[in-house]
């Protein structure tokens, strides 16, 4: 054997060896495979691999998923944004707008600057700072009209005879609405409304959002004078955020209920709710407010705890229909949802639900045991503790399945 086949180690060798940032680890084994021509199982042992991980990691490389080395540009050498919009604040000044002036003509021009770097320029070219001024020598400054009141009276059905919307895919789903008699879940749950707004009007504004895919209430503003979603929510325009979210708190708990079990009657009859399995788990909603009554909870999207509203959620794992929820839960009473939906469903259907899938935090052992004794089977996610690592981490190799 020459020293060429095994050539020796220099000082330095161990961090392509033994690397030690996941990142690394990854490439070297790649490369082990790929380039140096190890087999799957040499190269996947080398780096604490598995064959099957190895595999799964060739394949993200060769589709692109994988970046291990990142290409340092260099920033720009000059400020394209205050270039652009130098000569207009030249322009501006000339016609005496203030520096907050020129900075709300710029924004709404699409050239946005700081009210810091504006000064700078003005500086540059010499200019000097304006005298104070009363309010008869401020430019005209264009106010935007008053927001038209959601109203279902001020409906003009005949001005609706054609129009461009965004919202055309929403007509798709009134056939359904239709079939399904939605107006008839909300007489049933006793929604709240009023003259200006109808609980079933209000409900529409807030479904068709929905459907849009727009995540929460706030977004309404952005579509809340297109035609479209006024026809399909039968109003001139739809309700504002602060409307509609004052509506959300008039409803309470046992009007959510009732229009569950009105959409469960709708799922059964279209055979969309098998009813086989089912996933359980709970979701932090953050609250976007200075203040709140709401307690803190993990919210696993900003890796931290703060204040949210806690909701659980069941969704059929094999039409993946979202078939429960509760947004009113707190920490007390949190174990014990998994109980409030099983009760549901038996009032619903019935029957106990055949299999129930969940994380091992959702609820504690006693109630796992009722749900033992009920003769519900489930499966739990076991939660990686310290002791079980270390015990997997002693399991031999070849035991592995």
């Amino acid at each position: 054997m020459s020293k060429g086949n095994h050539p020796q180690e220099k000082p330095g060798a161990e961090f392509f060896c033994r690397p030690l940032i996941p990142a690394q680890r990854q490439y070297e084994a790649l490369r082990a495979y790929l380039f140096e021509g190890l087999s799957a199982t040499e190269a996947a042992e080398k780096f604490g691999y598995t064959p099957a991980t190895l595999y799964s990691l060739c394949r993200d490389l060769r589709r692109g998923r994988l970046t291990f080395f990142l290409s340092q540009k260099p920033g720009p050498k000059g400020a394209p944004k205050r270039d652009a919009a130098r000569e207009r604040v030249l322009q501006l000044r000339r016609q005496n707008y203030s520096v907050y002036d020129i900075q709300k003509v710029l924004a709404s021009e699409g050239l946005p600057l700081s009210h810091t770097v504006i000064p700078q320029i003005l500086r540059e070219e010499g200019f000097a700072r304006l005298p104070r001024r009363r309010n008869g020598h401020h430019p005209l400054v264009i106010q935007p009209e008053s927001s038209v009141t959601a109203d279902v009276r001020a409906l003009e059905w005949k001005a609706l005879g054609s129009f461009e919307t965004q919202a055309g895919g929403l007509f798709v789903f009134v056939p359904t609405l239709v079939a399904w008699a939605f107006d008839t879940w909300i007489q049933r749950a006793r929604l709240p409304g009023s003259q200006l707004s109808p609980a079933l009007n209000s409900m529409l504004a807030m479904v068709a959002l929905k459907l849009t895919g727009r995540e929460g209430l706030s977004h309404v503003m952005d579509i809340g004078n297109d035609a479209g979603f006024s026809l399909f929510a039968a109003i001139n325009v739809l309700p504002k955020t602060t409307a509609l979210s004052t509506y959300s708190y008039r409803v309470p708990r046992e009007m959510t209920v009732s229009l569950l079990k009105s959409y469960h009657q709708a799922l059964q009859q279209e055979g969309l709710l098998p009813g086989e399995r089912f996933n359980l788990d709970f979701h932090a909603i953050p609250h976007r407010g200075e203040e709140a009554v709401l307690e803190q909870h993990y919210v696993s999207k900003r890796s931290r705890r703060e204040r949210s509203v806690r909701v659980f959620l069941v969704q059929d794992s094999d039409s993946h229909v979202l078939c429960y929820s509760n947004a009113t839960v707190n920490k007390a009473g949190q174990a014990e949802e998994i109980l409030r939906f099983v009760e549901f469903w038996q009032d619903q259907h019935g029957q106990l639900p055949p299999l129930l899938i969940f994380d091992s935090q959702l609820t504690t052992y006693h109630l796992l045991a009722q749900l033992d004794k009920q003769g519900i089977r489930f499966i739990t996610i076991r939660r990686r503790g310290k002791a079980l690592l270390r015990s997997l981490a002693q399991i031999p190799p070849q035991q592995w399945k």
